[in-house]
């Protein structure tokens, strides 16, 4: 029987689960990415068929400057100001 016991500050708690895992993001743009290419019946009406695809798109670009962003970026020059590799 394990009886050890973790305190966790209510402050790191609310941090760490705001944040959105970067493979979430990655399948979030690929699902969006893989939807502009799905003909529909709607499609046929030029304007209206056609925001779907606008508003996916959007979506896939959003998530993938996030990743970048996040998890490439900050990675980055968290290594380069605090010198680890």
């Amino acid at each position: 029987m394990n009886k050890e016991v973790k305190i966790i500050e209510p402050a790191t708690q609310q941090a760490e689960d705001k944040k959105t895992p970067g493979k979430l993001l990655l399948i979030i743009a690929l699902v969006c990415f893989v939807y502009i290419f799905i003909p529909e019946p709607t499609d046929l009406i030029p304007g209206i068929g056609w925001l779907d695809e606008v508003l996916a798109g959007g979506i896939s670009l959003t998530a993938l400057l996030t990743y970048l962003v996040r998890y490439i970026i900050f990675k980055k020059a968290k290594q380069h100001f605090t010198g680890k590799k």
